[in-house]
């Protein structure tokens, strides 16, 4: 029993001092870790910076652009309700061709600033 003790101290003993000399894979993925989570940092930095350039480059082309007719903002109903007057359709005229009552017209005509 007491060769068994002394055997298992000693082998306890080894492995101890064996334990020292090994390499800990936790040091070693957690500096992996590390290292991958500032390469991504790194880069994601970076592709805001371009992206940020990339932004000022473009604003100034998309401020220049011309704003659309304020006729062409308008629905198409208005727009066609218009046409008509111009042409000299009169409101029930007007009322027929688009399928809507004379007061409906009337109040669409009022809205986009039409005389009648």
């Amino acid at each position: 029993m007491l060769i068994a003790a002394i055997a298992f101290l000693t082998a306890g003993i080894i492995l101890w001092i064996f334990s020292f000399f090994m390499q800990d894979k936790f040091k070693q993925m957690d500096q992996q870790i590390e290292q991958l989570t500032l390469s991504t940092m790194q880069e994601t930095y970076m592709l805001n910076k371009k992206v940020k350039i990339l932004e000022e480059e473009l604003l100034p082309t998309v401020q220049h652009e011309p704003k659309p007719n304020k006729a062409s903002q308008k629905p198409a109903i208005f727009q066609q309700i218009l046409k008509l007057q111009q042409q000299g359709f009169s409101i029930k005229e007007i009322a027929k061709q688009t399928s809507l009552a004379e007061d409906d017209v009337y109040r669409i005509a009022k809205q986009a600033g039409v005389q009648l």
